[in-house]
């Protein structure tokens, strides 16, 4: 397949030059991608289970759980292969390239807004429904649903900073 590699020529590595460089780049695409995927699977399926409290508590444990593996597995694989595609482009781009700065002042924003928003506000909606409070969540939830909005656009900012290479 052309892009990725002599696959079946072994020993060496599978990829060098120009095909690793894809494959780093597709990796970063990817971890971007399973960041976006999350937000709209959770914006889509939490949106309705949130509206059944027989639901929404066990949703929002699944959430809890699932989160932190997800986006800081796509998190790292975001910032490392950033950083292959920076050292590794033969000095056409640069960490001071404005597009790279972009991409991590809000990978660096969005983990900040993962563990001191969405953690917590989930954390507080769980326990909420631990005491029989559930009718104090919605307003936290419709909360949520604003920062969540916000980590989306981010998000989308950075893949086209990334995509138009601004200041490059």
């Amino acid at each position: 397949m052309p892009g990725f590699g002599r696959l079946g020529r072994l020993p060496g590595p599978f990829f060098e030059g120009e095909d690793l460089r894809n494959f780093a780049l597709w990796l970063h695409i990817l971890g971007a991608a399973t960041w976006f995927g999350a937000n709209v699977a959770q914006a889509v399926i939490g949106t309705k289970l949130m509206r059944d409290n027989a639901a929404a508590p066990g949703w929002l444990r699944a959430v809890e759980k699932s989160s932190g593996p997800i986006y800081g597995t796509a998190a790292v694989v975001i910032l490392a292969t950033g950083i292959y595609l920076v050292l590794g482009s033969d000095g056409a781009y640069s960490f001071g390239s404005v597009f790279v700065g972009i991409g991590i002042a809000i990978l660096i924003v969005l983990g900040a807004m993962g563990g001191l928003v969405f953690g917590r506000k989930t954390k507080q909606m769980i326990a909420l429904f631990d005491s029989g409070k559930a009718s104090e969540v919605p307003s936290i939830y419709r909360s949520l649903s604003s920062f969540g909005i916000l980590d989306t656009v981010l998000l989308a900012v950075a893949v086209l900073a990334m995509v138009s290479k601004w200041g490059a």
